[in-house]
């Protein structure tokens, strides 16, 4: 139980890691320091406004660490304290390890894992790279951790997927879908794999939280491979970790005219990390050997094989442009539904990939072994009318509404990445309201999911082009 007046603790949010070990070396447990009085909560080191909210806290939900074993009972989240046996060997042994883990999924605490992270923005070569690698290496039994990001990191999440299993290392609770079209490869990650968090189960994304997560992710890991990265990007904060942590730093080199692999070209240049071409450079660094070819892909059914056809091995393409697609060879009954279910078996057994943005584009262990046939029957069909095209690639999405609050801060944001302490300074030097650290972290996340801002690998702010 004691974990759960741990988690009751620092369930507020001033109250981290960093102030629950002194609460612990104080009273000696969670328990007690949560019946401890006011008085004796700020003789522990905490200020008086921590204090005050946390008896505000203890106030109206007096039995709040029984509250937090019913919520994740009903909600199939699990708690992992540092000190219980399902808490990951590596992660226990660093100076800042999280008192908790929120999971839902599988730890296996004691699995062989290599971290594998780098740009939201990556290049053709960055996301063949980091699938190829995390699909070799799962296929020998090795966990591939990363941050559940768009770019390198979901792409290193489906490659591992392809063989093994993974794990995703949030900078938000296990309940929270971030970024939103992640959620398929979410649900996917569960069924072999694991969510992992410090913060609580519905706790919403900010900036800040995502560099403490990296480093989880470096923690749980024997070694980390940085797969692209400029120079100033968050994965080379990973990195960092991974050094302070004296565990094995791996680089995957690029051009020298590439800006997104500066960082890791300088990584390997100045900070000894192992320069990466393939899978087996890692197993080198623990006397492992790559063993097997690519996995031996199962036959496709018909449907499968017609849908297979239309996805492209260069440049992805969307639903609606497969849609499209299948009109032009005459398949005029093939709806979105049934696209998405047959793209999602074709993943499942390993055929196609989906980026980050929802596009789809043939494996490279798929090109070799499906022959390119005509499977439609050919029908003599006049050129496409601009309103056929409007019904699918051409339709062309409303603007976002937004709510006063979010004009305001859209307002403020420059088309160059802005940090969010510039953001809030902006505002409060242009508008007659104050805006609240966490208020405004809430609009920023809406302004997101409604694609009118990104967010970049350092939590700066800009907007979509």
């Amino acid at each position: 139980m004691e974990k759960y007046f741990t988690a009751a603790i620092t369930s507020v949010d001033q109250i981290g890691t960093r102030r629950m070990r002194m609460l612990l070396n104080h009273f000696g447990s969670a328990r007690d320091a949560w019946s401890a009085p006011d008085d004796e909560l700020i003789n522990a080191g905490l200020s008086d406004k921590i204090v005050q909210t946390l008896s505000d806290l203890r106030r109206r939900h007096p039995n709040l660490p029984d509250e937090i074993v019913e919520r994740c009972s009903a909600r199939g989240v699990k708690l992992c304290g540092i000190d219980d046996d399902d808490y990951p060997v590596e992660l226990r042994s660093i100076g800042d390890a999280p008192l908790l883990l929120y999971y839902k999924g599988e730890l296996q605490p004691s699995a062989m894992r290599i971290a594998m992270v780098g740009t939201r923005h990556a290049s053709r070569y960055g996301e063949k790279v980091a699938s190829d690698i995390a699909e070799d290496l799962a296929r020998m039994g090795i966990t591939i951790v990363s941050g559940g990001a768009a770019g390198i990191d979901s792409i290193s999440h489906r490659g591992a997927l392809n063989s093994g299993r993974t794990v995703a290392v949030l900078g938000c609770g296990v309940e929270v879908v971030y970024p939103l079209e992640n959620r398929r490869l979410f649900d996917r990650i569960l069924e072999s794999g694991a969510l992992i968090s410090e913060y609580p189960p519905k706790a919403s994304p900010k900036p800040g939280q995502f560099l403490q997560r990296n480093r989880i992710i470096a923690g749980l890991s024997r070694g980390t491979v940085i797969v692209e990265a400029g120079e100033k990007s968050g994965a080379l904060d990973t990195a960092k970790h991974a050094i302070d942590y004296e565990r094995t730093l791996f680089a995957v080199p690029g051009s020298i005219y590439a800006e997104r692999s500066l960082g890791c070209n300088n990584l390997i240049k100045y900070n000894g990390a192992v320069l990466v071409r393939n899978a087996q450079d890692v197993l080198n660094a623990y006397g492992m050997q790559l063993t097997g070819g690519r996995r031996e892909l199962e036959p496709l059914t018909e449907d499968e094989a017609k849908i297979f056809e239309l996805v492209p091995t260069e440049l992805a393409a969307s639903t609606d442009e497969l849609i499209f697609r299948a009109e032009e060879l005459g398949l005029d009954e093939l709806t979105v539904p049934y696209l998405i279910n047959v793209l999602n078996a074709l993943q499942l057994k390993g055929y196609v990939m989906e980026d980050a943005a929802g596009s789809y584009l043939r494996t490279t262990a798929a090109a070799p072994v499906v022959e390119q046939r005509t499977l439609f029957e050919s029908k003599p069909r006049s050129s496409p009318t601009v309103e056929k095209k409007n019904k699918t690639v051409g339709r062309k999405k409303s603007a976002p509404e937004l709510d006063g609050d979010e004009a305001l801060v859209f307002d403020v944001i420059d088309d160059e990445p802005t940090a969010f302490d510039i953001i809030l300074t902006k505002l409060d030097e242009n508008v007659e309201r104050t805006f609240e650290v966490t208020e405004l972290n809430g609009i920023l996340f809406a302004l997101e999911l409604k694609g009118l801002v990104n967010q970049d690998d350092l939590g700066n702010y800009a907007r979509t082009r």
